[in-house]
């Protein structure tokens, strides 16, 4: 009965306002005005709502519902609470109107809503110590506290986060942030900022990107589109004026006043009208410059297509010595490189950059030559005559030497006076190193020839000495050490015979004969030999592979190979 009568009541009250003198309807012409309207809201939401030292209640929103009564008619009784209190009261229907109150989904079911007035930024708060926050998927594991009530529970719980803690308004969440009892906590971002300066712990914390952005809106109970409307018009008398007052009373002026203001924008336009001045002068003077830069060069390339034609020989022959591939070079008078070609440049490891400038008999000339060198340079321009196909050394940048032939051109100026001089050259490095190698086996064939020479003498003797050894072993009258020594004797001179089969094969008179034999066995055929060439100092242990091992080889050179490895080893010890 109570909800029925007011709803009657507002209705009146809304005709009234927008049919001024007219009359709604005969039997309701002489219904007396609405008084008062009970509106309950948060009570801790700085600067829209929160108390003072007193307890009153204080805002944005007091002022602004205090104007809509003087607009109305009707007074309305703000009741500030705990902001869960609120919801549950306004439920309860003890309220007419609820203020500060996020839109969702949930709530539109038992809500009427006005338009936003006012857009709030959510975000998530951190202390300084913890990194890695940037999402709400980034606190899963963190206790999270909140408002109890607010909308950031949904938002969270819709999220997956479930360790939430909810405290009964922003002041209690930031003392409790300020004695250490939370890490993490999301609330709306002005009462956030304004209890964290107050308590002094704006710099212990870190804040997310907006994760939402929510709208401050009235609301009144599921279907009463009379209140809804008498509420959204008195707010809609407030004039811009009047609301921009009760802003500046909350949150301050700003710094410069309305006159510096219109002031500094006078000065900023004069500011811009002279650079855009400056600017129209600059392009003026650019295009003149422009223009007269386009007549010089008219007059430059004229200059220049004569010029070409004087230079037409010595570009064409440049770019000849650019693309030939031999090493081209031009020096002055001094010695100095003017030019040089891409062929010089990869031969010598050095840039054209490094090379063009210097003094050629400095950085390329071995310091051994360099006086017969300069003695051919200085008979070519000077004494007119030119040293043909000559040879010397260049130094590369690695310190290697390359070996060039030089055919040398003598240039002049145009009095025919001497200008300096081209060569090209020739590289021959690896032409003479063929001609060393072959040098080299040429001596080698001569030694190899000497070697079997030797080689084959030295066989008849050994022949000799195993024959006339293997007499002595036939003896009959032989103890066992002079049978051992004879042993000895004969495996001495088969080695001594297979030494001098090697140095056959090297000189190519003897041809190699291998078969298959177990490497084991010529392993253990050589224990003993192999202990007397070593010395009795010197310990000689064999491991053998397990199972034999079948190689097919010339047996002579393997046994030698042991017997040099052996010896090696012992000259290294």
């Amino acid at each position: 009965m109570k909800r029925s009568k007011f709803s009657v009541l507002t209705l009146l009250a809304v005709l009234l306002l927008t049919c001024g003198p007219c009359r709604v309807a005969q039997s309701v012409t002489e219904a007396a005005p609405v008084r008062t309207l009970r509106v309950v809201m948060d009570d801790n939401y700085p600067p829209y709502t929160f108390r003072d030292e007193a307890g009153e209640l204080k805002g944005i929103l007091i002022d602004q519902w205090r104007l809509w009564g003087e607009k109305t008619g009707i007074k309305a009784v703000v009741t500030g609470m705990d902001w869960s209190e609120a919801l549950r009261r306004m439920q309860a229907g003890e309220f007419e109107v609820i203020d500060t109150i996020f839109r969702s989904e949930a709530r539109e079911k038992i809500y009427d809503f006005t338009k936003a007035y006012a857009r709030l930024d959510v975000p998530l708060f951190f202390h300084a110590d913890i990194s890695g926050i940037s999402s709400g998927a980034d606190v899963r594991g963190f206790l999270v506290a909140t408002k109890s009530g607010d909308f950031a529970v949904d938002y969270l719980r819709e999220h997956g986060i479930t360790g939430i803690i909810e405290y009964p308004s922003y002041e209690k969440l930031l003392e409790a942030a300020r004695d250490g009892q939370v890490m993490v906590f999301m609330v709306d971002r002005p009462p956030a900022l304004y209890f964290m300066n107050k308590l002094g712990i704006q710099n212990r914390f870190r804040e997310t990107k907006p994760l939402y952005t929510g709208e401050f809106h009235r609301a009144v109970p599921k279907g009463d589109q009379t209140l809804l409307a008498l509420v959204e018009s008195g707010f809609a008398k407030i004039s811009p004026a009047e609301y921009k007052k009760i802003e500046k009373r909350w949150l301050g002026a700003p710094i410069l006043s309305e006159g510096q203001m219109q002031f500094l924008w006078m000065g900023g336009t004069l500011f811009i009208a002279i650079v855009s001045g400056l600017f129209f002068w600059l392009w003026l003077l650019r295009r003149i410059v422009t223009r007269r830069t386009a007549e010089l060069r008219e007059e430059v390339a004229k200059h220049q297509v004569a010029e070409n034609a004087l230079h037409a020989s010595e570009k064409r022959f440049r770019e000849l010595l650019e693309n030939i591939q031999l090493a081209a070079v031009i020096l002055d008078l001094e010695g100095k490189v003017t030019f040089c070609n891409d062929f010089l440049v990869q031969l010598s490891g050095w840039s054209k950059e490094e090379i063009v400038g210097t003094d050629w008999f400095e950085r390329f000339i071995p310091a051994a030559e360099v006086a017969s060198v300069k003695a051919i340079f200085k008979a070519a321009v000077f004494d007119n005559t030119i040293a043909t196909h000559y040879e010397n050394a260049i130094l590369t940048r690695a310190g290697a030497l390359r070996n060039l032939v030089w055919d040398n051109s003598v240039l002049h100026n145009a009095d025919h006076s001497p200008a300096g001089i081209a060569s090209l050259g020739i590289d021959v490095t690896e032409h003479r190193q063929l001609e060393e190698q072959l040098r080299q086996s040429q001596k080698m064939e001569a030694v190899g020839q000497l070697a079997g020479g030797v080689a084959h003498d030295f066989n008849n003797i050994l022949s000799v000495i195993m024959g006339y050894g293997s007499l002595l072993k036939m003896g009959k009258n032989l103890d066992a050490q002079q049978q051992d020594r004879i042993d000895q004797l004969l495996t001495a001179a088969e080695k001594a015979a297979q030494l001098t089969g090697g140095l056959l094969a090297f000189s190519r008179k003897q041809v190699l004969s291998p078969q298959i034999v177990n490497l084991n066995d010529l392993v253990m055929r050589l224990q003993k030999f192999l202990a007397r060439i070593i010395g009795e100092d010197i310990h000689l242990k064999s491991i053998l592979n397990q199972g034999g091992l079948p190689v097919r080889v010339d047996s002579g050179q393997i046994e030698q190979a042991l017997i040099n490895l052996a010896t090696n080893a012992r000259d290294a010890m």
